[in-house]
């Protein structure tokens, strides 16, 4: 999980502006996995700017949605992906169930984020900052 995490932040520079994060939403994004980080802290732009990188990595559908076969190719690719893959597809796909009477996109993206990110820990799945800073030297 964590070449996942590192790879699909390398996305974030580029998807800054146009979601409008600030230098400080910015910094905030590298506690992602962190145990502190909810949905008290996560600004609607959080959301566009996930949205933005998903693009980018064509891993949603026009209705900003989860393109669970994109989704699967791309998790495939990493290191563990074929053990982790279904495993994350299922739980984002649940998690956009869950939220998904949530009508403006980048709130609806947060919810189902903060969602993912429960379930990750729950699973034992989410990886901690060391290992994420230590898979993104392989992608910077």
């Amino acid at each position: 999980m964590s070449h996942v995490t590192a790879h699909f932040g390398q996305t974030l520079e580029e998807c800054r502006e146009e979601s409008g994060l600030t230098t400080d939403m910015m910094a905030a994004f590298a506690h992602y996995w962190s145990e502190d980080f909810g949905k008290a802290t996560v600004p609607r732009e959080f959301g566009c700017a996930l949205i933005c990188m998903s693009h980018k990595l064509s891993l949603l559908q026009h209705d900003v949605r989860l393109h669970r076969l994109n989704m699967d190719d791309y998790i495939r690719s990493f290191p563990n992906g074929d053990l982790l893959s279904k495993k994350m597809v299922d739980m984002i796909h649940e998690c956009e169930r869950q939220h998904d009477t949530v009508e403006e996109d980048c709130e609806r993206i947060v919810n189902v984020s903060l969602c993912f990110r429960s379930a990750a820990q729950r699973e034992g799945i989410a990886p901690n900052l060391a290992m994420v800073e230590a898979a993104l030297e392989q992608y910077t």
